[in-house]
């Protein structure tokens, strides 16, 4: 299970993301939830499957910097390349297809040692 933020519900559709191998999983996103600015090991293509979802690339969250994608978009979050997430006022579901080993990185985790 991906170590994110409280409230998301995720389902591995096939594979395995900590294998070096092809997986593809669906994540629930509810209204109002945020994905801190992170990056990813792997690169990371992902489709739109409901709602929508609110992608900005930087240091921190800005909604000026981010651009609004419906069900039906795609997007690639190069690997190592800092982003953030956010669905405002409606439920979202993604869906990332990719080779793993995958894994997030916030970017300002408290929990990570310095």
């Amino acid at each position: 299970k991906p170590p994110l933020p409280p409230g998301a519900k995720v389902c591995i559709v096939e594979g395995n993301p900590k294998d070096s191998s092809q997986f593809t999983m669906r994540i629930l996103l509810p209204a109002n939830y945020i994905i801190p600015v992170h990056t990813h090991p792997v690169d990371e293509r992902v489709t739109v499957i409901m709602g929508l979802v609110n992608l900005g690339f930087g240091d921190k969250v800005d909604s000026t910097l981010a651009k609004k994608l419906v069900a039906g978009c795609f997007y690639l979050n190069p690997s190592g390349v800092k982003h953030f997430l956010y669905t405002g006022n409606n439920t979202a579901v993604i869906q990332i297809s990719t080779t793993g080993p995958w894994g997030i990185n916030m970017v300002d985790d408290p929990k990570k040692e310095k």
